[in-house]
């Protein structure tokens, strides 16, 4: 709820104590939460929230204290969609911690969101994650079969119609060219010069022009 001279003024505290006392788990949580209000106020000293958050998750980490490590690095993970180290710092801590559970569900639900708007190269990386935490998972490997399967019967398909419109398109303008070709021939046939009977000189001349035309 602060103004942004406020929170400057306070984020301009914060880092001058925590230049003196960087390991500060208290200093540095405000900072964090400060950063999340303020975003640009981080920006304008330029402190990454996101390298912040991370050092504020080591530290609750080795203070004991995994649960809140974990919550922090949720909450910055949804604030943050676009950073892929705080992906992998909460997922290593998951994993120290034991709650391998949870990660592959966190894994799951992407995957099939990733698949719910139809970009199933994104979803096949997190269900290999899956894997790669749990082997037995003979469901998610059936899983990325399915998807490659259908990955592989799609791209058979939009080919299929390439060639299809590419014919089409082929066709169309062979259509197209041998419709002119014949009005430019009967146009110039039309527009050769006449042979009278018996005009040696006119006959030659036509023949001269047909051969011109063939």
């Amino acid at each position: 709820e602060f103004d942004r001279r406020t929170a400057t003024a306070f984020c301009d505290a914060l880092l001058d104590q925590l230049s003196d006392d960087p390991a500060n788990v208290r200093l540095l949580e405000a900072l964090v939460i400060l950063g999340l209000a303020h975003p640009d106020v981080l920006a304008r000293a330029r402190i990454s929230l996101a390298v912040e958050g991370r050092r504020l998750a080591v530290l609750l980490e080795r203070g004991g204290e995994p649960e809140r490590a974990q919550a922090v690095l949720e909450f910055l993970a949804s604030r943050l969609p676009g950073e892929p180290t705080i992906d992998q710092e909460l997922a290593g801590l998951m994993r120290r911690s034991g709650n391998t559970a949870a990660l592959v569900e966190r894994y799951l639900s992407r995957a099939e969101a990733a698949v719910e708007r139809g970009r199933v190269g994104e979803a096949i990386p997190w269900l290999q994650e899956v894997l790669l935490i749990d082997r037995t998972r003979r469901d998610v490997a059936r899983m990325i079969r399915d998807l490659r399967y259908g990955e592989v019967a799609r791209e058979r398909a939009s080919r299929r119609r390439t060639r299809w419109a590419l014919g089409l398109a082929t066709l169309s303008t062979l259509a197209t060219v041998g419709v002119a070709w014949n009005l430019d021939a009967h146009t110039r046939f039309t527009q050769l010069p006449a042979a009278a009977p018996g005009d040696e000189a006119a006959l030659r001349c036509r023949l001269d022009a047909l051969e011109g035309l063939a």
